[in-house]
């Protein structure tokens, strides 16, 4: 190379580098505000991996500010092994972060957790962070390419396998949503009174293993709980073909939403998404209202 090809080498990958460190700070910083608010031990463990992230591009940075120095006497072959030995170092902090992040899930997963608080926020957040990565991947391997450069072929993999992760997180917050109360298990006996196990409500202390992470009783079965919401269409409505009149004849304001359970609710019908209805003077229904003291 010319010593201006040369210079030219070295100024695009520091400016790259550069910008990388930018991205790598304003995603960890992000997802590690929304990762708190929202609860998300997941999103709070990719946040902790874009902080190794930015620690990994600061080392890179100066990795190529170091390794495109010209041999000198005490190194007779030039400054590039420093790019190799910057990988290894990389590397070593993602396994620690890891394992971090596998001890506290296994605590996790042992003792229970609240769960997340789901919004639109940590998926436009990560969504971000995808596009963020794509790009800066996409602009290190250019780069590197045209340099001859390892350390930043290696942070464009690196990069590159980081939406996998992202993309796993947003599965996670997705599945998160769904579910019961009390977890992912499947409703049994223990967790409340539903599927025709019994002809009467029971004592709201009776399915204790039934409770939510922050301790609510009786979300589910037992009676249905009656809310202020007007049994009205979600965005995007169609009446079922086979039976057109099966809620849509109930749009009218006069009838309310209705969630949770009763004693002769089937199992299969105990998801989040299901809404029952009724007019609140219809007198035969199993159905209470929930007392919260503020």
């Amino acid at each position: 190379m010319t010593p201006d090809t040369t210079s030219h080498a070295h100024t695009s990958k520091a400016r790259v580098a550069a910008i990388s460190i930018l991205a790598s700070g304003g995603m960890a910083a992000a997802k590690l505000v929304v990762g708190i608010i929202i609860g998300s031990l997941a999103l709070i463990s990719e946040a902790l991996h874009s902080s190794i992230d930015l620690v990994a591009t600061v080392i890179t940075w100066l990795v190529v500010k170091v390794s495109d120095q010209p041999a000198d006497a005490e190194h007779h072959y030039g400054h590039g092994k420093i790019e190799s030995l910057s990988a290894l170092g990389v590397t070593a902090m993602l396994y620690v972060l890891a394992g971090g992040i596998l001890v506290t899930a296994y605590g996790h997963l042992r003792e229970g957790a609240t769960p997340p608080t789901l919004s639109a926020i940590p998926f436009i957040v990560l969504l971000l962070d995808i596009a963020v990565n794509l790009w800066r991947a996409r602009a290190l391997h250019r780069t590197a390419h045209a340099t001859q450069s390892q350390a930043l072929a290696a942070d464009a993999l690196h990069f590159a396998s980081d939406v996998l992760g992202s993309v796993a997180v947003i599965i996670g917050l997705a599945l998160s949503g769904l579910g019961y109360p009390w977890g992912d298990a499947a409703p049994e006996a223990r967790r409340g009174n539903f599927d025709f196990r019994a002809w009467e409500p029971r004592s709201v202390d009776a399915h204790r293993d039934g409770d939510s992470a922050f301790g609510v009783r009786g979300l589910v079965g037992n009676g249905w709980e009656w809310t202020s919401t007007p049994f009205a269409p979600f965005e995007g409505f169609r009446a079922q073909p086979f039976y057109r009149g099966y809620s849509a004849d109930f749009f009218d304001g006069r009838h309310y939403v209705m969630k949770g359970g009763s004693p002769l609710t089937a199992a299969p019908l105990l998801r989040r998404s299901f809404r029952n209805w009724f007019q609140p003077h219809y007198p035969y229904i199993y159905a209470g209202f929930r007392c919260v003291a503020n």
